[in-house]
Parts: C-alpha cells; sequence; structure tokens
C-alpha cells in the first residue's frame, strides 16, 4: 500500500472513528437505559470501545485499494449487525453467542466474504465461524449456522442483540411530514438502520432522540470533531450563519465518515451545503439573486477560491432556454439570475480565508445591514 493510499484509508477510518456518537460515561448511559436489563450498560459501553478499536486498526483490512478496505469493514459490521439482528441468543461454552441459521443469514446478508469477515471479528475478539448442530467449527459447505461469540466480555453479545432489537423498532418513515415521530427514517436522512448500529447512537435507539434531519446541530461533538483543525473556523462561521444571518440547518450523516449539513432560508433552496469528511470542508455556495450585485462587486475582498468561483458564473445552458434574457452584467461578469446554478461556487477543501469569505457573502446576502456594496465598507468578517 503506498503512502498516498495509507493517507486517504487513515483519514477515512478517522472519520468513522470520529462519527462514534453519544460518548457518555456510564451514568449517562444508565440513564438512558433505565428500563433495560441489569448489566446492558457495560455491554454497551464494550461495544463503543469495540469501534473505536475496529476504526482505528488499518493493519488487518484487506483489499485492492483503500475503498476495498473499507468496504470490507463495512461489511464485517453489517455481518455482526445481521447476526444481531436475525440471530437467536444462546448459551455456549465461549459464553453468550449469537447463533443464525445458515439459510436465513445468506438469504438475508447477500454480501459474501464470510471467511475474510470473521477473520476480522477474531482479530478483535471474537469467536466468529460457521458451525454445526453441536456449535463446533466446520466448513461452510458443511454448517448449520454462522456463530459469533465474545468471550472476553460476556456482557457485549447480549447488549448488541438488544441493540439491534432497539433499532429495528425504529419504522422507515418521511420525518418531515407533521406529526411524524422524530425517531423514525427519512430516505433522504439515513442510508440504513446500520448506521445506527455502526455508530453506537445509544441516545436514538435507547433515549428516542431525534434523527430528524432538521434537528442536527452543526455544532455537534460529532462535526466538530469531523472538521478537526478547521474546528474554530467551523463554529464561526456556523454561528454566524444561525445567528446573523437567521438561517436553519439540515443535516445529513452517513457511518463511512462523511457529514453534509446546509444552510438556508426557511422555505427555500440551500444557500450553502458543506461536505465535511474527517479534517476537511468542501462547499457548495449559491449567491442569491438579491446579492449579486454587492456580492460580485466586493470579490477583489475575497479569498482566491472565492473569487475565481465568482468570476466563473456563466449561463450553464438550462432547459429554460431563456436566449439570454436572465442574462444579467454586473461589474464585467454575466450572471444568470433564472438559474441557482449558475450562480454557484464549488470548491475543494477550504482554507480560513476561505471561511471567512463566505461569512462576508453571507453577510452581504442575508444581513439587513450588511449591503456593504452601497454603503462603502468592507464586511465586518473581512475586516
Amino acid at each position: 500500500m503506498g503512502a498516498q493510499q495509507s493517507t486517504t484509508l487513515a483519514k477515512k477510518l478517522n472519520g468513522m472513528a470520529a462519527n462514534i456518537r453519544q460518548k457518555p460515561d456510564a451514568g449517562g448511559l444508565e440513564t438512558l437505559c433505565r428500563r433495560e436489563r441489569t448489566g446492558i450498560v457495560a455491554g454497551l459501553l464494550a461495544y463503543r470501545a469495540l469501534l473505536e478499536a475496529m476504526y482505528s486498526d488499518a493493519q488487518h483490512l484487506e483489499g485492492k485499494d483503500d475503498d476495498a478496505r473499507i468496504k470490507v469493514l463495512l461489511e464485517t459490521i453489517a455481518l455482526l449487525y445481521s447476526c444481531a439482528v436475525f440471530g437467536d441468543l444462546r448459551r455456549r461454552k465461549s459464553g453468550p453467542t449469537l447463533v443464525v441459521e445458515k439459510q436465513s443469514l445468506l438469504s438475508r446478508y447477500r454480501k459474501g466474504g464470510f471467511t475474510r469477515k470473521a477473520q476480522l471479528l477474531r482479530v478483535h475478539g471474537f469467536h466468529a465461524g460457521w458451525t454445526d448442530a453441536r456449535g463446533d467449527s466446520v466448513p461452510e459447505s458443511k454448517a448449520d449456522a454462522f456463530s459469533i461469540a465474545f468471550p472476553g466480555d460476556q456482557s457485549l453479545i447480549p447488549a448488541i442483540k438488544r441493540l439491534a432489537a432497539r433499532i429495528e423498532r425504529i419504522e422507515p418513515t418521511d420525518s418531515g411530514r407533521p406529526g411524524t415521530p422524530h425517531t423514525s427514517f427519512s430516505a433522504d436522512y439515513m442510508t440504513g438502520k446500520l448506521d445506527l448500529f455502526g455508530m453506537a447512537d445509544f441516545a436514538v435507539a435507547f433515549g428516542g432522540a431525534s434523527i430528524a434531519p432538521d434537528s442536527v446541530d452543526p455544532l455537534r461533538e460529532e462535526v466538530l470533531a469531523m472538521v478537526g483543525t478547521h474546528r474554530s473556523s467551523w463554529e464561526r462561521l456556523a454561528r454566524k450563519l444561525l445567528g446573523d444571518c437567521g438561517l436553519r440547518c439540515f443535516g445529513r450523516n452517513y457511518v463511512f465518515g462523511h457529514w453534509t449539513i446546509s444552510f438556508h432560508q426557511s422555505g427555500k433552496r440551500p444557500f450553502l451545503i458543506c461536505s465535511i469528511q474527517y479534517d476537511e470542508v468542501r462547499v457548495q455556495l449559491t449567491v442569491p439573486v438579491h446579492a449579486a450585485e454587492a456580492v460580485i462587486k466586493q470579490r477583489r475582498q475575497y479569498s482566491p477560491t472565492m473569487r475565481r468561483g465568482l468570476e466563473g458564473f456563466r449561463c450553464v445552458s438550462c432547459p429554460k432556454r431563456c436566449r439570454g434574457k436572465n442574462l444579467v452584467e454586473i461589474d464585467g461578469l454575466t450572471i444568470c439570475t433564472g438559474r441557482a446554478e449558475g450562480r454557484r461556487i464549488y470548491t475543494g477543501a477550504l482554507g480560513e480565508d476561505d471561511f471567512r469569505s463566505i461569512e462576508a457573502i453571507a453577510e452581504l446576502a442575508f444581513v439587513p445591514t450588511g449591503n456593504c456594496a452601497a454603503s462603502g465598507t468592507v464586511p465586518t468578517a473581512l475586516a
């Protein structure tokens, strides 16, 4: 594996580890799990520690490239979840054991590669593999079931069985409809219940915390962990957009270490869409029509990235076929007033100057006293 691949893999794994949700102490978990059986807290804490270990272990991930290695890891978590959902909890010589009838598992978990994934589970302390009716290890061709145990901590297997059961109780629905419970999945937010399992989100599974997209706080613990060295810049930008600018937030999250967070005026399309990977923020910024003139006239004050984005505005040959009627020239640049894509900036990873430029553009667009083009003053974000 080359140096660049190692860096990429480490970045993805760091993102997955940063996304492990809800890190309460044992007391906090006891509050969440007050209606559960005694001993589940220790098992859940052990499970969270297990995820942290698996997400930090690049050495034992096999595959032709970084994407293939990450896929093996995610599919191993999916196998563990499948066994927790469809398996029976039995007592074997190695302790509490999840036992899934062979045909049941093959019909529900269709990703294959059981040998490689069982080996990865064994690296992290599990006894995992195909077994016969007596529980003895056998080749897949002779197996009756697939079994998973964790001899090092007798509380872990019962805890993940209960965690999976709680997650399975959450019904898919459109969480945007009035009156819909927030502890439900929206197809455009969660990729599946596996995400909650893979991020150890005990607050949702046991505490009924909201997973609605509009409930996502851009300053929540996991997002701040993901932005890494850009934390102070991200905090300042988010507070500016939600505070002075009066925008709202909408969030999507995935277990593979990625957040998508957008900021918008109520009832309107996003002004800013932020794609966050570990220690990296990329954005799509759409300049509102009403602010286009002020923003363009201030472009020389912005970072090179934002300035190039503004100077790249053009007709995008959209289906409206306006024959130039929606094109307006401002300070030597041609702006489309009819199509948002024609006023959209796409960036690579942001630097500090980019963050401040976004703040300045937002101030011009949404703060009542922010029209610096008219006043001739420099936005406070650039001062």
